[in-house]
């Protein structure tokens, strides 16, 4: 699941690459099936830090961010030595107002490299 050449060119030129399959849909559903419950046992909605490192409490995330699906492509980009900062789940509820602009993480994250990528991946449709 290593990118191409192309692709590999195309981030390097953009910044970014367009999407690309991770987990089948029924997959995607179980770890949100899992969140949801998660926030039901905590009778309330994830908010700030609670939102943060959670490949640390779900089983499911963490073998996610340990495949080959996703390793691969980022070694593509990155070499080798790859190291996970953190998982943060960026819920928008439907119909919210809320968003996220466009920014670069590595502005805030105090790291000292910039030999770094971010992997996002959607747990359900997003038209925007």
């Amino acid at each position: 699941m290593s990118l191409s050449k192309a692709q590999v060119e195309y981030f390097r030129e953009c910044g970014f690459l367009p999407t690309m399959p991770v987990m089948s849909t029924a997959e995607a559903q179980t770890l949100r099936d899992e969140l949801e419950k998660h926030e039901t046992s905590l009778q309330q909605p994830l908010k700030g830090a609670d939102r943060m490192r959670q490949h640390l409490i779900f089983r499911s995330l963490s073998r996610l961010i340990r495949s080959s699906t996703i390793l691969d492509r980022v070694e593509s980009l990155i070499g080798p030595n790859i190291m996970v900062w953190s998982t943060d789940w960026w819920i928008k509820e439907p119909q919210s107002r809320t968003y996220v602009s466009w920014h670069q993480d590595s502005q805030y994250w105090g790291l000292d490299t910039t030999n770094l990528v971010t992997v996002w991946i959607a747990l359900s449709p997003s038209t925007s």
